[in-house]
């Protein structure tokens, strides 16, 4: 069974052809892996805490992550996202 820390590569080529898109999915799997390595649908709360933390975080992040947190809450519906994530 796949777990977020499967999902590591580059999500380039994504359903969503966005480049910010692909960075916060990317951060996303990244978190999910971070705490518990399980799929879950992580809130935007959490999310923008982390990348607080991490000090690299944008406002513009918002509408991206409203966009592909869906795709980052099963391995199926990651596998869906990008090619890249589809091994």
């Amino acid at each position: 069974m796949k777990t977020p820390k499967d999902f590591q590569d580059f999500p380039y080529s994504s359903v969503e052809q966005k480049t910010e898109s692909e960075i916060v999915a990317s951060n996303i799997m990244t978190i999910l892996r971070k705490s518990g390595n399980k799929f879950r649908k992580l809130s935007y709360r959490e999310y923008k805490k982390v990348r607080l933390e991490d000090g690299s975080y944008s406002d513009i992040e918002e509408m991206y992550f409203k966009r592909v947190v869906g795709y980052c809450t099963s391995a199926k519906k990651a596998m869906s996202f990008s090619p890249a994530w589809n091994k």
